[in-house]
């Protein structure tokens, strides 16, 4: 299935189908208009049996999931935002889980909450979220939200995060490992290698080789266990790296426990 978006107002842009499957890889581009519910690569409540690709350059969505709504997807998710305003991205679906990787690149536009995982559904496999430029207003979040994912991986590259960037999700864990790599993005909050209120049940790994980060960098997550945590803090003669207050080994909280 192929969609592009110009122009316009909708509520909800599917990729996929109603209650039936799709057996190629789902497109979607938006130049413009706006989704003022969702924005889904799958179907509802039918699978995609190949990729979902989505493409945004201008336009406002509310929330983007590179998944379905109780649809699953049987490959890949792939997102790539260079502009626009979006509120929420999950890299995964809506109740709906991805069997193998999300892939969210973000090179402008603004976003408040970006997620590389599902909203209450599950990554299979790996969630990638790389940043070049742009803007989220809140916080980035390895994992997913309620949602399990396998592993993780995010690069920095440059942009701005408002508020705190979390390896781990948001309430969902990471059933292996997450590594996170900075290497020149604006964090105004804090750096996690693990969730807020989930856990990465093997190891959180942070490395910062250049970037600002205001707040305090965490090997482990805040209010989420971790079972081993490493933190690699690297600067080179060209390269400069800002961290405002502290570097900690461990995460943050009474239940931020590393085994």
């Amino acid at each position: 299935s192929v969609i592009t978006i110009n122009d316009g107002s909708i509520i909800n842009l599917y990729g996929g189908g109603y209650a039936g499957n799709i057996n190629q890889n789902s497109n979607i581009e938006v130049k413009g208009g706006s989704i003022t519910d969702s924005l889904y690569g799958g179907g509802y409540q039918g699978a995609i049996n190949q990729n979902t690709n989505i493409k945004v350059t201008n336009g406002t969505i509310k929330r983007l999931f590179g998944g379905g709504n109780e649809g699953n997807v049987e490959v890949d998710t792939n997102i790539t935002i260079e502009g626009g305003t979006t509120t929420n991205i999950f890299g995964g679906g809506l109740a709906g889980d991805v069997y193998q990787d999300t892939n969210v690149i973000i090179n402008d536009g603004s976003i408040d909450s970006l997620f590389g995982g599902g909203y209450a559904g599950e990554v299979l496999n790996q969630t990638n979220i790389e940043i070049s430029d742009g803007t989220i207003k809140k916080s980035l979040y390895g994992g997913g939200y309620e949602g399990d994912v396998e592993l993780v991986d995010i690069e920095l590259n440059g942009g701005i995060i408002h508020e705190s960037v979390y390896g781990g999700g948001f309430a969902g864990d990471v059933n292996d490992s997450v590594r996170v790599l900075e290497k020149g993005t604006t964090i105004e909050g804090s750096l996690y290698g693990g969730g807020y209120e989930g856990n990465i049940l093997n190891k959180a790994e942070v490395i910062v080789n250049k970037g600002t980060i205001n707040e305090n960098i965490y090997g482990g997550g805040y209010a989420g266990t971790a079972n081993q945590t490493s933190v690699t803090v690297e600067e080179t003669d060209y390269n400069q790296i800002q961290i405002g207050k502290n570097v900690f080994g461990g995460g943050k909280g009474v239940s931020a426990s590393v085994y």
